[in-house]
């Protein structure tokens, strides 16, 4: 007759629910998660760890003479007397990182810091002596302390606010800006001027050319290019037309719209930035366009560039290459691998069926944490003793319950043929006086 066992099981929830004590050697099977543990008779369902089919651990802390509590970067294990426990309060060697009031003891010796490093690094003496060194620099020895320097300024604290609102009311030599009336000697030449509400053909900035009727508005020599700013009514805004650069080499001449192309209606410019409409405008081949910002869904130009960042943004339909999280459809057909395939390739469900079976196939008695097996021999049994199961021979004197027949003994009269052991047949035999016969068949276990 077969004999079917099993083993107790249940969800991960049902079985925190309920923290049952597996008792010694039972075994708990979690269904949501395919581990298993193997109760001591004591300890709780919560309490438990996993066991291990493999005989290796996962953690750490899943040794039992190791308890890990909230570890943090820079824990060490200590010893507290009866378990390994994480510790935190130690410094590395190398590169250690201090908090609260470290104390270094007299004479301690620090690297001296190259001058002029301003950082949290510690300041030697020679750092220090250097730095007030520097500080004095070639002073001469009437002006290398703060009292002489404070001396020599009166011991004004606004000396320097002072000089500042003294020089704020001077202009300077070149290029200076005057405020109010500005009184010109008799006489003077000035060169380069600006003006305000004054027109001026002299030479400068400004200059008419009457020969070509060019208004000509020069730059600095230096960097600012030569503008044209149109003010509205009440002067508080104002357009500027600008030249371009000299590195531009631009000698063209810029036409305002008007005559027969266009009409003689009143015109607006374009301007390269900013949103308007154009209307029976031809672009260019080789035309330079913004490239929008992606997704934009609109009426839009869309440039080469924004059309292939789309592109890059779409998958192959052929061996395509998915980043971030892709989600498949219920359903989704795909290869399964071969056996043993350890990559990133989606393991099917018959993929998956078949290594739970070989994990299973390959499962041995004696790879589980409490069982020992030692030179196992045919006809052997598991049996438990206090701590593990082993294997070992039925001994039926001490490993049986009931009565145990060790042997047969003759009486007077009669004969007894018997092998003992297990299963064993006695055959006895008697002869009376009047009649000879044999009574036989006795089986004993």
């Amino acid at each position: 007759m077969a004999v079917q066992i099993q083993f107790r099981r249940d969800t991960s929830a049902n079985w925190a629910s309920a923290n049952p004590v597996l008792a010694a050697g039972e075994m708990g099977i979690n269904t949501t998660t395919t581990q298993f543990k193997i109760g001591d008779g004591t300890t709780a369902w919560n309490s438990l760890s996993y066991a291990s089919l493999s005989g290796t651990v996962a953690d750490l802390d899943d040794i039992t003479n190791v308890v890990i509590t909230s570890a943090t970067n820079g824990d060490l294990l200590k010893w507290n007397g009866s378990a390994w426990v994480n510790a935190a309060g130690y410094a590395l060697l190398a590169s250690p990182t201090f908090t609260g009031t470290p104390t270094l003891p007299t004479g301690t010796i620090a690297t001296t810091q190259t001058a002029g490093n301003n950082t949290t690094a510690v300041a030697t003496t020679a750092f220090v002596t250097g730095a007030v060194t520097d500080l004095i620099g070639g002073a001469p020895g009437a002006l290398n302390t703060l009292n002489e320097l404070a001396e020599a300024i009166n011991d004004d604290a606004s000396y320097a606010a002072g000089i500042t609102t003294a020089l704020g009311l001077k202009a300077p030599l070149a290029s200076p800006t005057f405020t109010g009336t500005v009184t010109i000697p008799t006489g003077a030449s000035i060169t380069s001027p600006t003006l305000a509400g004054t027109a001026v053909t002299a030479s400068g900035n400004l200059a008419v050319q009457p020969y070509t009727n060019i208004l000509e508005i020069k730059g600095d020599n230096a960097a600012v290019v030569g503008q044209l700013q149109l003010n509205c009514h009440v002067n508080t805004h104002g357009q500027k037309i600008a030249s371009q650069p000299h590195s531009e080499a631009a000698s063209n001449t810029l036409k305002l719209p008007g005559g027969t192309t266009i009409g003689n209606a009143d015109a607006v410019l374009v301007s390269d930035t900013g949103t308007q409409t154009l209307s029976n405008k031809t672009l260019a081949s080789g035309t330079i366009a913004v490239t929008q910002t992606a997704n934009n869904n609109s009426t839009a130009i869309a440039t080469t560039a924004y059309v292939d960042t789309a592109g890059a943004l779409k998958a192959n339909l052929a061996s395509p290459t998915f980043t971030g999280t892709p989600t498949l459809p219920t359903g989704t057909i795909a290869t399964t691998q071969t056996a043993n395939n350890n990559s990133t390739a989606i393991a099917t469900t018959a993929y998956v069926d078949n290594q739970a079976a070989a994990a299973a196939s390959a499962l041995s008695v004696d790879g589980l944490s409490d069982t020992t097996i030692t030179s196992a021999a045919s006809g052997q049994f598991l049996k438990y003793n206090g701590s593990a199961w082993v294997n070992d021979a039925i001994d039926l004197t001490t490993d049986t319950v009931g009565n145990y027949m060790v042997g047969v003994s003759a009486g007077a009269g009669i004969s007894v043929s018997h092998t003992p052991g297990e299963g064993s047949t006695a055959t006895i035999s008697a002869i009376p006086d009047d009649d000879q016969f044999v009574l036989a068949a006795a089986i004993f276990s």
